[in-house]
Order: C-alpha cells, then structure tokens, then sequence
C-alpha cells in the first residue's frame, strides 16, 4: 500500500471518527488526540519531515480537519500530542509581546497580579546567578521566608528546556545564594502551555515547589472625553 493510500485512509478514519462523536455529542466540539509518532506510523512513514507534513497538513484541512499544534511546527517532537478536530485554527487578535515586555510589565505590575499579589512586595528582573546566567523574575517573600524564580517565555511550550533550566536556577540559587532558613520556589510563565507537560512539572523539578501559570495580555482603547470619533464609513 503507497504512502498517498495510507494518508487518504488516515485522514478519512479521523474524518469518519469525528462525525460519529458529532452525531453523539451534538453541539460539543470533538477532538482526536494523538501523539505525533502515532500519526507518523499510520501514515506510513518511519520518521517525520517537513515536506511529510506539510502535505498531511494539507490533506486534513482539504477535508475540513485543522491540527493545535500544526503539523508545520519545527518544535513539534514525535512525542508530542496533536489534537485534530473541526474547528478552525484559533487565530489571535494580538500577537504576543516580546519576553522582556512581559518581564518589565509583570515587574512593575505584580502586586495587581493574583496569584503573584501574595508573593511580597521585592521583585527583581535579570538577576545575575553566579554561574553567569540570568533568571527573568526573582521575587523575595522575607515574611514567609522563600525565594520565587519566575520563567517567562512568550510562547507555548512543548518541550523541556524551561522546565530544565528552571531546575538549575533553583539547584543553584538554593546552594549558592539563598539566606538560612529560607526556602525557593519556581515557576513558569508563558502565553500557553501543553497540559501534559504542566502536570509533570513538579516532578521534573522535585524536591522544589513548583508551579505554571499562563498569561493572556492585550491593549484596549477608548476615546477621551470630548475626543471626535473618525468616521469609520468616511475612511
């Protein structure tokens, strides 16, 4: 059986999938779920490409399916999950802002911020480790005796490298620089986060406590009193 077979027999069980869960479900949006490796295997192939996946892609949405991650994605691993499904990709209305905005707003804006109001009133960006390395966000709580590492990225994770790299700023800080008697948490902050991986968060950071947050943020506008609204029409 050729690879273009096995695609358009991939494609039509998860079209033939879907439509059984719509008759059962009704109103409610549908999703398949699979990892990656298994789409991979079922389409025939031993490993991916970007080619590969460009035309599954496109086999999918000629069929009405959209994929969160797209197929496209350079960062998606074989090990990572794919949700297919028939809603259309959701398409922000704000891209996100650079990291170092994010840093800076969550700095000067934090004690407005729950959970991070509860996390004392010191907070510091880039700090300096003694390896050399820079944690984005350090927030000091004397009054319950801990240290708080925040990693901010901008961009939905799906791989280990944050979570990594927070354990190493919590193995270092907490042998080289944390007063006595105090303790360090972390956690991750980013614009999205896979499910999977922020339940093995801890785990992955143990002994630490840990935590992953997710942030949305947007500009709204409205006129000044006494401000001409442009007349939209006339533009």
């Amino acid at each position: 059986m050729d690879a273009d077979h096995k695609i358009a027999m991939f494609v039509a069980s998860i079209d033939d999938t879907l439509r059984m869960d719509d008759d059962r479900s009704g109103d409610k949006p549908d999703v398949r779920r699979l990892k990656l490796a298994t789409i991979v295997s079922r389409c025939g192939w031993r490993k991916r490409s970007s080619p590969r996946m460009e035309y599954l892609a496109a086999s999918l949405s000629a069929a009405g399916l959209s994929c969160q991650p797209a197929l496209t994605d350079e960062d998606l691993g074989l090990a990572d999950w794919v949700r297919i499904s028939r809603a259309l990709p959701a398409v922000p209305t704000q891209s996100a802002p650079a990291e170092r905005d994010v840093i800076s707003y969550i700095r000067v804006n934090h004690r407005l911020i729950p959970p991070l109001d509860g996390l004392g009133t010191d907070v510091t960006s880039e700090v300096l480790l003694p390896s050399g390395r820079r944690v984005d966000l350090l927030f000091k709580d004397p009054k319950r005796k801990r240290w708080i590492v925040a990693e901010v990225e901008n961009k939905g994770l799906r791989n280990w490298e944050a979570p990594l790299r927070l354990l190493d700023y919590l193995k270092e800080i907490s042998a080289k620089m944390l007063p006595a008697g105090y303790e360090v948490e972390g956690m991750i902050i980013s614009s999205d986060a896979d499910p999977d991986h922020a339940a093995r968060l801890p785990s992955i950071c143990t002994p630490f406590r840990v935590q992953w947050l997710t942030f949305r943020m947007s500009l709204q506008l409205q006129h000044a009193p006494g401000s001409v609204m442009f007349d939209a029409a006339a533009a």
